[in-house]
């Protein structure tokens, strides 16, 4: 799951003491690879070409130390292992050898979140981060897209990108997913048609995504049947104090 916005601004202000830099930027090695395949990451090659995913090492360095052409720089941190998928302007790196929830960083940083996949088309998937993306075009979803903001962000910039599309929410069916995908489908109901898509799985960090709809046996046809089946969404109907009232005494009906 990518990083929310709230995260992805601590996170840029927690490092604003460091200058970053990708190094030897390679294809991917058989070891992160083997990682990758080991963690559930493990992707076509064809998909893997397609987004430009590659590997490197993002060196860190003080923001205050100094840099000379004899030298180079000096405060030198440290050097993670990383692997890049490039996003619009900027390169998202995944240090996979860090906990979890420090894996992400962005360089450059100071830009925003952004999109991935074929925004042009008139059917759309919308899931949850990078890999789930990833996950759906290995099936044949090739109209998938997400977007580096998390699903508890989605911004009312965007709605217009979607004017009379079909649109599938799939985001993660925990706590902050189902409230993220209704937030996200009540600013795009009104442009396009909106149907939210709830995977069959427990919510737990083992069944929570596509990903691990996949991974535990889910095929595509059963994917295809959920987007079928996904609740179109409606505006809720919200009533006043009174017209509550008149409902109790059959003044109004709906």
């Amino acid at each position: 799951m990518s990083l929310s916005t709230r995260e992805y601004r601590n996170e840029r202000r927690r490092e604003s003491q460091f200058f970053h830099k990708l190094i030897s930027r390679n294809p991917l090695s058989p070891k992160t690879l083997e990682w990758m395949a080991e963690n559930g990451k493990a992707y076509s090659s064809a998909t893997l070409d397609r987004y430009g995913v590659h590997e490197g090492v993002l060196a860190r360095y003080q923001r205050n130390g100094s840099y000379s052409p004899a030298g180079g720089f000096r405060g030198f941190v440290c050097h993670l292992s990383v692997i890049i998928i490039p996003v619009g302007p900027v390169q998202r790196c995944y240090a996979y050898e860090l906990p979890k929830r420090e894996r992400w960083r962005v360089i450059p940083a100071g830009y925003g979140a952004q999109w991935l996949g074929d925004l042009s088309l008139s059917e759309l998937i919308l899931c949850e981060g990078e890999w789930d993306l990833f996950r759906l075009h290995d099936e044949g979803f090739h109209n998938a897209i997400t977007h580096t903001a998390g699903a508890g962000t989605f911004l009312k910039e965007w709605v217009r990108l979607f004017q009379d599309k079909n649109i599938f929410i799939v985001y993660d069916v925990d706590a902050v997913g189902l409230k993220g995908a209704r937030n996200t489908a009540r600013l795009l109901h009104e442009v396009a048609n909106v149907r939210l898509v709830k995977l069959p799985l427990k919510g737990t960090p083992e069944e929570n995504d596509v990903s691990d709809f996949f991974r535990l046996g889910g095929a595509a046809d059963q994917l295809r049947a959920l987007l079928r089946e996904g609740k179109k969404y409606e505006r809720p109907i919200f009533f006043t104090r009174r017209d509550r009232a008149f409902l109790r005494a059959g003044r109004i009906s709906i």
